[in-house]
């Protein structure tokens, strides 16, 4: 028997007025908050066995990459590649004309070659191709269709893991076979290729240790014209048996603003992710597998994509990685589908609003209503898509660093029973750098993981969790051994055991706001990790039960600044708090106290949970601990 103490909320039902309102970046995020984790939701299929799914936090190496991001550098290579007029693919090949696509094509490979030279080797710079035949529609004479490759070579050998990064460098104007017009194409697609470079520049650096897997920095021509670089390289790679275990294409992320100039989301990028994969790539007893288990919504693209969202999504990208359930937009199509067609793992990066005035469209204003037509690079936002950058970057280098996908994973269904044994093969190369496996797990209709279970270095586990109510991850998942955390005793914020009492509901990852729940039953309370917390060393940290998260101030320090839950570190001045006697969670700092507050009052499902200057004797800032055997 375990006894677990217990913060409970001693504050008033009745509301008190509180001025100003919420941050609107509480409520936004607040909404975004996975059902897994919304008061609203059950808790239904009860789940006792492993703990939550906590988001992977970057390494120091990786951070310092992201640190590095420039949209200076990006808005150089930006205005660079729109000065050359037209990128058009059927325009001049040409290297030492100033016009054309030839001329970009050997800038781009200039700036690789440029990164490399200041390297150690590990950075290769090619540019492959050939030659593409009329075909009837946008290629309507021989045209020379030349991709840039610049590969950073990891640590792994005889694997051929490989993941890559592209952009495409052709653009148009609204005419698909005018080549002749202006076409800067800086948003579609010279901010894609911006990110390939940039993120060239800084991994390959000889300051940071070489990946495991390598990675392919791309940029494509031909895409306008229908997909030709994308294609070809894929088939490349499909040819000489490269094992290109994801692929993500960046396709017009150089603003967040949409068409009518005020709507935008600085901070959200979407990431298009194909459902089922094209006919042809699966063989028929993948097919009939995946009609057996319902496993429609998890193909390696979706897979892919879970994991961007939960590796990208953090204080060093400051973006929310929004997946679109769909292969690409109505009427568009991008690189990552040949990809998928060669049966790579693949998905797409698009900003989250369009403006279609500076997509395919002559360069030229309107007469009548002065409105500026064209892809022009005074319409994109520099620090926008160097915010995307590290979202790829952050996505890759996790990738790349992982010791790849488990092979054929099986669960076994061959006879009835409530709980699910599965089966799995090492990943390419064996398990010389693997510690231990996860089964990573959610209910059917949840988007996204919500638990995990360490099971250690085996190939074959049975877990108390019924096969019928759960989808277990299949792949994109590093794996790692489970630490121990040593804890005096067990903290549970805010509420006794009975039902119908307030608690407060942790974030379902890093950095999203709290906000109170409601628990129904003295079982909801004892079954639900992310109302249980941990007093670390007696008294400096509130970490939050089976995850290595803690109470975090973060740098706001205004009344009503929305409280999250963030990595743990020892001595971080936002994550000490002091439990005083007369109830309040306080802050540890010099100055004014500041206390756990509960906004407006309230005490119901979703209220927030924010920071307040302490008021002796306010309600609303007393939390009393309890006793609760588990």
């Amino acid at each position: 028997m375990r006894v677990k103490k217990v913060l409970t909320l001693a504050a008033a039902t009745t509301a008190v007025p509180f001025t100003p309102n919420p941050a609107r970046i509480l409520a936004g995020r607040q909404s975004e908050t996975p059902a897994r984790f919304t008061c609203a939701s059950a808790s239904w299929p009860p789940t006792t066995i492993g703990r939550p799914n906590v988001p992977q936090a970057p390494s120091a190496d990786l951070e310092s990459m992201l640190a590095q991001i420039s949209s200076a550098n990006i808005e150089k290579t930006i205005r660079k590649l729109a000065s050359f007029g037209t990128r058009h693919t059927l325009s001049s090949q040409d290297p030492d004309s100033s016009r054309g696509i030839g001329p970009a094509r050997a800038w781009i490979r200039s700036e690789f070659q440029r990164y490399a030279d200041a390297g150690d080797g590990r950075l290769a710079v090619e540019t492959v191709g050939y030659v593409q035949e009329p075909d009837g529609n946008r290629v309507p004479f021989p045209t020379r269709i030349d991709d840039v490759v610049a590969t950073l070579r990891g640590t792994e050998t005889g694997r051929r893991r490989l993941y890559v990064v592209s952009g495409h460098y052709d653009s148009r104007a609204s005419d698909p076979l005018d080549y002749e017009s202006d076409a800067p194409g800086a948003d579609d697609d010279a901010s894609g290729v911006a990110v390939s470079l940039e993120l060239a520049r800084i991994m390959s650096q000889p300051t940071y240790p070489r990946p495991r897997a390598s990675i392919a920095f791309v940029a494509v021509a031909g895409e306008e014209q229908g997909l030709y670089g994308a294609q070809y390289l894929a088939q490349r790679y499909a040819n000489a048996s490269i094992n290109v275990e994801g692929m993500f294409t960046n396709d017009i992320i150089g603003s967040p603003k949409a068409d009518d100039g005020i709507t935008e989301d600085p901070h959200t990028i979407r990431l298009f992710a194909q459902g089922l994969p094209p006919l042809g790539v699966e063989n028929a007893t993948a097919r009939e597998r995946r009609l057996t288990i319902g496993g429609e919504n998890d193909t390696p693209a979706r897979n892919l994509a879970r994991l961007v969202k939960e590796v990208a999504e953090n204080e060093a990208t400051g973006m929310d990685v929004s997946v679109i359930y769909r292969l690409d937009r109505y009427l568009r199509g991008g690189d990552h589908r040949p990809f998928l067609e060669a049966g790579f793992p693949a998905a797409r990066f698009t900003e989250p609003h369009e403006d279609y005035a500076h997509q395919h469209q002559d360069v030229r204003v309107d007469p009548e209503t002065g409105k500026q037509y064209g892809d022009l690079p005074e319409f994109c936002d520099f620090e926008y898509v160097a915010r995307v950058a590290r979202v790829n970057g952050a996505a890759l280098w996790s990738l790349a660093n992982s010791a790849g996908m488990p092979r054929n994973v099986r669960v076994n269904t061959t006879a009835l029973s409530n709980d699910s044994t599965f089966y799995w093969d090492p990943p390419v190369g064996g398990e010389e750098a693997i510690d231990g496996y996860e089964v990573v797990f959610r209910a059917t209709n949840a988007p996204f993981w919500t638990d995990v279970i360490d099971v250690g270095l085996v190939n074959e586990v049975t877990v108390d969790l019924s096969k019928d109510n759960v989808v277990p991850r299949r792949d994109y998942r590093t794996a790692v051994t489970a630490t121990a955390w040593n804890d005096n005793y067990v903290l549970q914020a805010a509420a006794p055991a009975q039902s119908g009492s307030a608690v407060i509901l942790f974030a379902p990852r890093s950095q999203r706001p709290l906000v109170l729940c409601l628990t129904r039953t003295r079982s909801t309370l004892k079954n639900t990790p992310e109302q249980q917390w941990y007093l670390k060393d007696g008294r400096t940290k509130l970490k939050l039960a089976n995850t290595t998260l803690c109470l975090d101030a973060g740098t706001g320090r205004n009344n009503g600044s929305p409280l999250t839950v963030r990595d743990c570190v020892d001595g971080q001045a936002s994550q000490n708090w002091l439990y005083n006697a007369e109830g309040q969670i306080v802050l540890d700092q010099t100055g004014p106290q500041l206390c756990v507050d509960l906004y407006f009052g309230s005490v119901r499902d979703n209220n927030p949970i924010v920071i307040w200057q302490c008021i002796a004797g306010d309600k609303n800032h007393l939390w009393k601990a309890t006793n609760i055997t588990v």
